[in-house]
């Protein structure tokens, strides 16, 4: 593998996870709002975004560079390949990441509610 597409497999992942970050901390915050314990929904939905990681960056790697790559061949060319695979890596990373840590989120939700129920019956 050439060296430049090593750069930009890690940049579509550092890209990816920032997109991810900035998507998916609004809705986590929004979710956990009206939540009797915010900070165990923030947490799951934090832990399910790392625990989403791993096959994120598997599934990003290979359909986000293909689609990427493609795209970029389209657009530009041969020399567009390049500039194509960390767009398709970052976008598929974030639209894994962004749902992964949501429902998450949203189990902390629940179990939250669970909780408080349960310490008011």
């Amino acid at each position: 593998m050439p060296f430049i597409f090593s750069i930009a497999i890690g940049m579509g992942l550092i890209a990816g996870s920032m997109l991810a970050y900035f998507v998916a901390r609004p809705l986590i915050l929004r979710v956990s709002r009206n939540s009797p314990a915010p900070n165990l929904v923030r947490r799951f939905g934090e832990f399910t975004g790392l625990l989403a990681l791993l096959p994120a960056g598997f599934i990003a790697f290979t359909a986000g560079g293909t689609l990427g790559g493609g795209l970029g061949e389209l657009l530009l060319g041969q020399f567009g390949v390049p500039f194509g695979v960390p767009f398709g890596i970052a976008v598929v990373y974030a639209a894994i990441l962004v749902p992964a840590a949501l429902v998450g989120s949203l189990c902390g939700k629940l179990v939250a509610l669970v909780l408080h129920r349960s310490h008011v019956a």
